[in-house]
């Protein structure tokens, strides 16, 4: 990637970009480490156009963080007994992070 077209990327998206990446990882160490290695790759792309770079960075982002910060998580369906609507026993869906 061109420099000057780079520098100019990375003005414009580092802020979005690490904000995103927090909503994503709920941490900022991790947050800081995402951007910085989609950064890194974008630099090493050849990309000559300021949209696709933008929509790349987002997708790197959400790829890593997802794969890398997800939590896993167990679905339980429980039964509440004694409480019916319409008849029918109410059924309650949990989701409980897998620890």
């Amino acid at each position: 990637m061109r420099d000057d077209l780079f520098l100019k990327v990375l003005n414009q998206n580092k802020d979005p970009m690490f904000r995103y990446c927090v909503s994503i990882t709920h941490n900022f160490h991790d947050a800081e480490d995402l951007v910085q290695e989609a950064f890194i790759k974008l630099y090493e792309l050849e990309i000559d156009d300021e949209t696709h770079a933008k929509n790349w960075l987002y997708k790197v982002c959400h790829n890593a963080g997802v794969l890398e910060y997800a939590v896993p998580m167990y679905r339980f369906h429980v039964y509440v007994e004694g409480v019916a609507i319409d008849g029918e026993e109410l059924l309650v869906e949990l989701f409980v992070p897998a620890l």
